[in-house]
């Protein structure tokens, strides 16, 4: 039978993972307070540090604000579920990832192609050229934008 593990709140690595988490929104204290219902920045100041715990009230209004997985942020460790999640979608971001990868090195040998080609000047060619430009830009971007979201999901699990 597998222990059941025991949590105990470290009000010190909380108010760390909070004040973390805070700064890399680019929010001050005074700004997270007027957010969760704090009317000045004290109750922020006082968490952060450890010097007082927030009740679980206050632990659901941050974690919302913050958009933040709240296991990690009151534990230190991530969620089980969000670790389970994010390991059985990495394969299927991977392989998506890199069927538009193989789809960029197509477009950009295509463009190196109508670019070397020395019957560039009709019109055809420059209006393939110009599609071929504008997949390649719109194929790049697909792949930044799941890189980026794909880093967040592992940056909120990770401790």
């Amino acid at each position: 039978m597998k222990k059941k593990e025991k949590y105990i709140i470290d009000c010190y690595g909380f108010g760390q993972r909070l004040r973390k988490l805070r700064k890399n929104q680019g929010l001050t204290q005074t700004e997270l307070a007027k957010k969760i219902g704090y009317k000045t920045s004290v109750s922020i100041s006082n968490i952060e540090s450890g010097r007082t715990p927030p009740d679980i009230t206050i632990l659901a209004k941050i974690a919302a604000c913050l958009d933040a997985d709240l296991h990690w942020l009151v534990l230190g460790k991530p969620s089980p579920l969000a670790v389970k999640f994010a390991e059985q979608l990495r394969p299927c971001v991977g392989l998506y990832v890199s069927k538009l990868s193989d789809e960029i090195k197509g477009l950009r040998k295509k463009l190196i192609e109508l670019n070397i080609n020395k019957h560039y000047r009709g019109d055809n060619k420059q209006k393939e050229a110009g599609r071929l430009s504008e997949n390649l830009i719109k194929k790049q971007k697909e792949v930044d934008t799941i890189s980026e979201v794909f880093v967040k999901i592992f940056s909120n699990i990770s401790p």
